[in-house]
Formats: C-alpha cells, sequence, structure tokens
C-alpha cells in the first residue's frame, strides 16, 4: 500500500486516491484496521503526508454561460420538475 501511495504522489495524483484505497480496503477486509497492523499504520502514515506535501484544492465554479446552457438543454429535453 504504501509503495501505491509513493507512486500515487510521485505521478501528482491527489491525496484524495490514497484516501479511497484506505477506505476501500477498509470496507471490504475490516479486519486490516487493527491498531497491530502495521502495513496499515504506515499506509496512514504516508497518507498523512502526501496529504501535507500535495493538499487537496477547489474547483473553480461552472460560468454563469455554462450553467444557463445546461439548464437550457434540459429544459428542451422536457427534464423538469414541477
Amino acid at each position: 500500500m504504501v509503495e501505491f501511495m509513493n507512486a500515487g504522489f510521485l505521478e501528482g495524483d491527489g491525496g484524495y486516491v490514497g484516501s479511497r484505497l484506505l477506505a476501500a480496503l477498509s470496507y471490504i477486509r475490516p479486519e486490516l484496521g487493527r491498531p497491530c497492523d502495521m502495513a496499515v499504520h504506515r499506509a496512514k502514515q504516508a497518507l498523512r503526508g502526501w496529504k501535507r506535501l500535495a493538499p487537496g484544492f477547489s474547483r473553480l465554479p461552472l460560468p454563469w454561460e455554462v450553467v444557463a446552457g445546461a439548464a437550457m438543454l434540459m429544459l428542451s429535453e422536457g427534464l423538469w420538475v414541477e
């Protein structure tokens, strides 16, 4: 897991990739989250460092023209809620 996280960091992926990996593993294999499991502990440390060195960022909002165009497309297709 740590090798995957290191590779993701070096490739420029966001920290959310590592978060999703740990969440998926803990969902599928809950026994991996035990405190004595050093592999998961090291992966959590790697994720903490990854998020510290490559913090997340906010996306810019959609321009008004895009929102208005999407609304017009939905109206023309009859996709509105009354």
